[in-house]
């Protein structure tokens, strides 16, 4: 029941902080990366995982920790590292 009540909460925060966004800077970013960069700005605030699956290499690079499948495997990716 604890897990369940801290999931609406988070869930709660995240579609508040989604509104406050909208209103100040969908304006000036493209829809997209206002909900990315909320997405990180909430990652490093509350100490949460964002698992972000993409091809996009700046996104990718804005993330601690890169990992990359190829060839039926999984590796680690250093900064910079194209994969």
């Amino acid at each position: 029941l604890l897990v369940l009540q801290q999931s609406a909460d988070a869930l709660e925060l995240w579609q508040h902080r989604l509104r406050e966004h909208e209103s100040q800077k969908l304006a000036t970013l493209p829809p997209g990366a206002a909900i990315m960069d909320l997405m990180f700005e909430l990652n490093s605030e509350q100490g949460t995982t964002l698992v972000l699956v993409t091809h996009d290499r700046q996104q990718a690079e804005r993330c601690e920790r890169r990992l990359a499948i190829g060839a039926g495997c999984l590796r680690e990716l250093a900064r910079g590292d194209q994969g």
